[in-house]
């Protein structure tokens, strides 16, 4: 942190640790004989409402890699991440675009539709996230009074249930 506020960059306030690790999948139905997204032609990947940034953050890097017209989005707007996991499962889609940790609580849910669905391709686990500020946007009193806050709001009932939201410790 010292070599970074030395540096003039922001100032980090706290790293949070997820839960779970924060990874995307392109998943496709288990008797599917795709060997990688490049056989994915067309409208042919569900991305849910809700799906989280780090996903079509991997997805838009993906198909940079790609020949033009593969893994493009599926006409599935609007419906939810169980949905169009469910579509994927029934045959109905040929892929979906979900985050690691949901994937997961899906099968642990619905263990017959989600033992129908298997990880093509998936992203290397990201980071955790850090909260900063600017240099000098805040005395060095109330950074350290707002990292503490932080830090300690785990042992109340409200930020328990805000860091469980954001699968966070």
């Amino acid at each position: 942190a010292a070599s970074l506020v030395a540096a003039g960059l922001p100032t980090p306030l706290v790293v949070t640790v997820p839960t779970q690790k924060l990874q995307a999948c392109l998943v496709v139905n288990a008797k599917s004989g795709a060997k990688g997204p490049h056989e994915l032609k067309g409208e042919s990947v569900a991305v849910p409402a809700g799906t989280k940034a780090h996903c079509h953050l991997y997805l838009d890097r993906l198909k940079a890699t790609l020949p033009d017209g593969c893994c493009d989005a599926a006409k599935l707007k609007g419906r939810s991440i169980e949905e169009a996991l469910d579509a994927v499962s029934d045959g109905d889609c040929p892929a979906a675009l979900v985050d690691a940790g949901t994937l997961v609580a899906y099968q642990k849910h619905k263990p017959g539709a989600g033992g129908q669905l298997k990880v093509l391709a998936q992203s290397d686990p990201f980071p955790p996230g850090v909260l900063v500020c600017r240099k000098g946007a805040l005395t060095p009193d109330t950074a350290r009074k707002l990292t503490a806050g932080l830090v300690r709001c785990v042992s109340t009932d409200e930020g328990q249930l805000l860091t469980s939201l954001w699968r966070l410790k």
